[in-house]
């Protein structure tokens, strides 16, 4: 096994918490993922990870060490992927999650023309504001809304999309139009909670 291939299935242990995770997501057997977190400690010279009978977590240098390997990795793929669709044009199953503004008014209209334009990718969309586990629901991206919660997933930002407060001209007539955000603790208001912070 090659030092990339020890470094996905680390990464893939301490996305999952759990060799066992790791393993059905990697479709390899347990034994070769706790090997290869073995050699991998070995080749390294430290301890990667603090295994207890519920889950499995890095350890402070495990930590370190996969910040570096999962972008390290990352790269890898993304450079095969330079060389891989100039052949072939993408294909395969891509499972999404989305919140559900933003599934119905922006992703589900663009359905169509993305289907057209890569026919050999199916889409299992789900439109959800609840917090998803990407590893344990087997979702391959997520997209949401406001600042990112700790994580060890990788993420980027793709646009930001503004707010506005909003309210009915009858309302405004009977209860005063607010000059100040101080002064709407007095006011009927339907609020967002994030169902990720509260």
């Amino acid at each position: 096994m090659d030092r990339i291939d020890l470094f996905r299935i680390y990464a893939r242990v301490v996305e999952c918490e759990s060799f066992t995770q790791a393993a059905k997501a990697l479709g390899l057997p347990r034994s070769s993922v706790s090997a290869a977190v073995a050699a991998l400690e070995q080749r390294i010279g430290t301890r990667l990870l603090q295994r207890t009978t519920r889950r499995v977590s890095a350890t402070p240098d495990g930590a370190a060490f996969y910040e570096h390997c999962s972008r390290l990795v990352a790269d890898v793929e993304e450079t095969e992927a330079l060389f891989r669709h100039s052949a072939a044009s993408p294909a395969g199953r891509l499972r999404i999650d989305v919140p559900g503004r933003i599934g119905r008014l922006i992703i589900a209209p663009a359905l169509p023309d993305f289907l057209a334009r890569y026919p050999e990718i199916d889409i299992d969309l789900s439109v959800t504001d609840r917090a998803a586990n990407l590893i344990e629901d087997g979702i391959d991206c997520v997209l949401r809304v406001g600042p990112l919660s700790d994580s060890g997933l990788i993420a980027r930002s793709v646009g930001e999309l503004p707010l506005i407060n909003v309210a009915s001209p009858g309302y405004l007539a009977a209860h005063g139009v607010p000059t100040h955000p101080g002064e709407l603790d007095g006011h009927r208001a339907v609020n967002y909670a994030s169902p990720s912070t509260g």
